[in-house]
């Protein structure tokens, strides 16, 4: 994603006219973890979430639009 952003940054520097504006997205992950004391020995655990989201700048003639995945 972050490379994505870098290209389309770079390339409407230089074709304004032809590439939409910066994605604009936004990373967050959470994760807990801990150990499952049920077994012996204690097993650890981790769950990891993600939320991802996402947009399409605007183009030079019309409006982006934004997604959400989770």
């Amino acid at each position: 994603m972050r490379i994505h952003q870098a290209l389309l940054g770079a390339f409407a520097q230089m074709l304004p006219d032809k590439i939409y504006a910066c994605t604009g997205g936004c990373e967050y992950r959470v994760s807990q973890s801990g150990y499952d004391h049920s077994h012996s020995p204690a097993k650890a655990w981790v769950q990891p979430e993600f939320f991802i989201e996402t947009a399409v700048g605007g183009f030079p003639d019309r409006a982006g639009s934004v997604t959400k995945d989770s």
